[in-house]
């Protein structure tokens, strides 16, 4: 149990600030949107985890694209509101 909750720490330094960068660089309600998709995927991933370390794919893909949208969404809005 540990380590599903040591791999969702490490999630959050990038999850954080992708979520302030896209709420505030391109719209806050779609922003909590994707961060509760982000959060219901931990959750997939932990229940995986646990049952069978092998089947924890699912959890970790949704999260892993739920962050990147963040991500991206929030850099592309922050160069476009500077140029």
């Amino acid at each position: 149990m540990f380590r599903v909750h040591q791999n969702t720490l490490e999630q959050l330094v990038v999850f954080i600030p992708a979520l302030w960068l896209f709420g505030y660089y391109v719209h806050a309600l779609i922003g909590a949107g994707i961060g509760l998709v982000f959060i219901i995927a931990r959750f997939v991933y932990r229940g995986s985890y646990l049952t069978d370390p092998s089947t924890r794919t699912a959890g970790f893909g949704i999260g892993a694209l739920a962050m990147m949208v963040l991500l991206l969404g929030g850099l592309i809005g922050a160069v476009v509101s500077w140029l």
